[in-house]
């Protein structure tokens, strides 16, 4: 394996002979890791641990593209627990986050909404031209109910506050009456600043106005070339990065670091249920990623490093 071209010589011989996992010997490779040929098949390399060790008594493994998606599947479902585990749990000891919808919305009109947003699936579920057609005329007329029925309900919701307002001011219940006034006017828009010219005087007319920002954009992205550019040289394409698996301590700087307050991604776990044993967490993580599939993150995708992607796609000697 230490001649170009082996690996590719050994890839075609398991195609070949239809075999799934093949142990190799001699591959002169220090350290551990993967590499991936362009085939789909994938390399596990081990050698010595020690820095300018020679290359001598590695092993290695290579899997055919079969024997790579079950590695990767196993570790799917790894993290598909690490998940159910978590969602299960905040959904326990939380429960769900209740949404709260607009006053001026019935419970009638929220049931007719629900019955519309099935209607939208039937249409994309649909599978002949004829139940479509028939449950897009269905979500047609669901979304005539559904506006006729929130026109009802804000006219009804206006007359209630205009009866409380005129039921305030009777009584002499300013605080309730001001209350009452702010909600029916709606949000308050705030007011526009003044374009002004360079001297500062605002201007009010429409037109100067559009002047004003046309000259003003002309100066400022209009500009002449510089006298010196600068000799930007080229970066160097080895960089120093770690293709390893993360540590231990990596994992738990990475999930400390994580802001709060966020929107959870798709694997639906909230940051706080994370950070809620950072321990614990950092130790299922970790546990996960010592598949040999990847690395696996904090929200269930499989990460790759530049560094790890540019040697797999160099790699052509052992």
């Amino acid at each position: 394996m230490w001649k170009t071209g082996n690996t590719r010589q050994t890839a075609t011989g398991m195609r070949r002979y239809n075999l799934e996992v093949l142990g190799i010997s001699e591959t002169h490779e220090t350290q551990a890791g993967q590499k991936s040929q362009d085939t789909g098949e994938m390399l596990l390399y081990s050698g010595h641990k020690e820095e300018n060790a020679p290359q001598t008594q590695g092993v290695a493994l290579m899997l055919s593209k079969v024997a790579r998606n079950a590695l990767r599947s196993t570790q799917e479902r790894n993290w598909k627990s690490i998940k159910e585990a978590l969602t299960s749990t905040c959904q326990e000891v939380l429960g769900l986050k209740k949404h709260h919808h607009k006053e001026s919305i019935s419970i009638e009109t929220l049931d007719k909404i629900k019955e519309r947003r099935n209607k939208k699936t039937a249409i994309n579920n649909s599978r002949t031209r004829t139940e479509k057609v028939q449950a897009q005329a269905e979500y047609i007329e669901a979304n005539k109910q559904v506006k006729k029925s929130i026109r009802a309900n804000k006219y009804k919701y206006v007359e209630e506050l205009a009866t409380t307002m005129e039921k305030a001011a009777r009584e002499g219940n300013m605080k309730q009456l001001s209350d009452t006034t702010k909600k029916l006017s709606g949000k308050y828009s705030k007011p526009e600043r003044p374009v002004k010219d360079k001297e500062g005087r605002p201007i009010t007319e429409i037109q100067q106005q559009r002047n004003i920002w046309v000259e003003c954009f002309e100066e400022l992205l209009n500009r002449p070339a510089p006298i010196n550019p600068p000799d930007i040289e080229a970066a160097h394409t080895d960089f120093p990065i770690d293709v390893n698996s993360p540590t231990t301590e990596e994992i738990r700087m990475a999930i400390r670091q994580i802001k709060n307050g966020k929107a959870a991604r798709p694997d639906n776990i909230p940051v706080e249920a994370l950070k809620s044993d950072i321990e614990v967490t950092t130790n299922m993580l970790h546990s996960s990623q010592k598949d040999l599939g990847g690395v696996t993150s904090a929200d269930g995708l499989e990460r790759r490093t530049p560094r790890q992607d540019s040697k797999e796609r160099r790699y052509e000697q052992m």
